[in-house]
């Protein structure tokens, strides 16, 4: 027993040296801080290497108004933001990027999503454009969708210096974080339903997500599960667990959240819409054409975990290149708070999640050009659960090699490409076909002894008969399913 005590205050001991003299970790720091205000410490500073431009497109102005309900900045909106990489080209991958807050709040040009779009457009060396959708009461889905597939399109052929041609091929990204990223998600959907409303020369490379809220009817378990819950006082910050954001009663947290997705539907019968609320899109919409690769960051404590999860689950099984990042402990939308709370240290989990969205654009990036047919994982998403690997007392726990992410048409395996291996093996067993045709007599003769031996040995129809009953032939087998299908027939647009 006096051992197991002094083991258990050596193991103590290890995990608080960080909080010792008062010093706390990015991550505790930014805890204390969103218990207090749920909307502080976002990150403020972007890159100075990139150049932002406003824009203002025809007919995209619409006005905040806060006595007519609008409740985020007032005054004429709609403009855009374009961040330009300083040594961007004409054919430079493009990103789209939806801001969150509820479809209520929000802007391109407040100063965390400035901020955002400056890193995003650093680091990927894309131009990216954050566009002001109208937002609620003034927009609601249809008309906020709308707008996003127009500013999709203007991107795809938005000419980076004067000197690029509006009809340059380029790779399209759509990203977005919370609410954001639903809508990112239905244009990814409805560009599905609908490829032309991306023009010939673009392709669509794939998607980035954020915490994306995906279930507007607000029933994942992770609403129970990961329900926010502290020890009683006095309390240490690490006894604050679950969903630290989102912190109400769990049945409070889903009225309030689907009261929120009523009004930006319209209708109850619309919160399971496969286009506006994505986490119902079944096999007719994701099995739909083919599906850009998709990369979705989520932390593990969040409320709408489920909302990523079992999304990419279904995506995945519908052919979809489709990678989840959960990151242990992370609450929603911590790659926004990677510069650390003002703590002075950066929060580990957010800057891996940029590094993992990063890499990921690159070899997206490579593999829409490679052309091709897209593939995936035997129907799996690649699902990564990520420790902060940074904290006191870990060292040696994890991988020190660097492993590199693979797509199709990304980096090729050590191996060899798979379908390199097949066309080597169908040359060789031509090969040997044309030998035993031709020269090879007593081989062939061999070979046709053998063939005769494995058919003898297998049972002929009217040994299998009793095995099948006239009743129970499996469906897939019948004459019906293959001359009564119907291939493709789309469901009717929502209005």
């Amino acid at each position: 027993m006096r051992s197991t005590l002094g083991l258990l205050c050596l193991c103590w001991a290890a995990a608080d040296l960080g909080t010792l003299g008062g010093q706390h970790s990015a991550e505790d720091s930014c805890r204390q801080q969103l218990l207090a205000n749920s909307s502080c410490c976002l990150d403020q500073h972007g890159d100075h290497d990139v150049l932002q431009r406003k824009i203002a497109r025809p007919g995209t102005a619409w006005p905040c108004v806060p006595k007519d309900g609008c409740v985020s900045t007032e005054g004429r909106r709609g403009d855009d933001l374009i961040s330009v990489p300083e040594d961007a080209t004409c054919d430079s991958c493009r990103i789209l990027f939806l801001h969150g807050g509820s479809w209520y709040y929000g802007s391109p040009v407040t100063d965390e999503y400035r901020a955002l779009a400056a890193k995003l457009a650093h680091r990927t060396r894309c131009v990216v454009m954050l566009p002001d959708f109208p937002l609620l009461p003034v927009g609601k889905y249809v008309s906020i969708l709308t707008a996003s597939v127009k500013s999709l399109q203007f991107l795809s052929t938005y000419q980076v210096w004067e000197s690029c041609r509006p009809s340059t091929p380029v790779n399209m990204f759509i990203g977005g974080d919370s609410s954001g990223g639903t809508t990112a998600l239905s244009i990814v959907l409805r560009w599905k339903q609908d490829p032309d409303i991306l023009p010939a020369h673009a392709s669509f490379a794939g998607g980035i997500f954020w915490s994306p809220w995906t279930n507007l009817m607000c029933n994942t378990p992770e609403y129970i599960t990961n329900a926010y819950m502290h020890g009683p006082p006095p309390t240490d910050i690490s006894d604050h667990v679950g969903d630290i954001v989102f912190n109400q009663r769990p049945l409070e947290n889903m009225a309030s959240f689907r009261q929120n997705a009523l009004e930006y539907v319209g209708s109850l019968q619309m919160l399971k819409d496969p286009i506006a609320s994505p986490f119902f899109a079944d096999s007719e919409w994701l099995g739909m054409g083919t599906t850009p690769a998709l990369y979705f960051a989520v932390g593990s404590s969040e409320t709408i975990l489920g909302d990523t999860t079992i999304l990419a689950e279904k995506a995945a099984a519908n052919g979809a290149r489709v990678v989840v990042d959960i990151f242990h402990g992370m609450w929603h939308d911590f790659p926004m708070y990677s510069d650390g709370c003002g703590s002075g240290q950066p929060l580990w989990p957010g800057q891996r999640a940029w590094n993992n969205t990063v890499e990921f654009v690159r070899v997206a990036s490579i593999g829409a050009s490679a052309g091709g047919a897209p593939g995936n994982a035997g129907g799996w998403p690649l699902i990564r659960y990520i420790y902060d690997e940074s904290a006191q007392g870990r060292a040696g726990w994890f991988p020190s090699k660097s492993r590199p992410l693979l797509l199709e048409h990304g980096r090729v395996e050590a191996g060899g490409h798979p379908w390199l291996k097949a066309l080597v093996f169908m040359l060789f067993g031509a090969l040997v076909g044309q030998l035993v045709s031709v020269g090879c007599a007593p081989l062939r003769t061999a070979v046709q002894k053998l063939l005769a031996t494995k058919r003898g040995s297998r049972a002929g129809p009217e040994e299998m008969a009793p095995l099948l009953e006239p009743n129970r032939v499996p469906r897939q087998y019948s004459s019906q399913a293959v001359t009564g299908r119907r291939i493709g027939v789309p469901r009717a647009q929502p209005a």
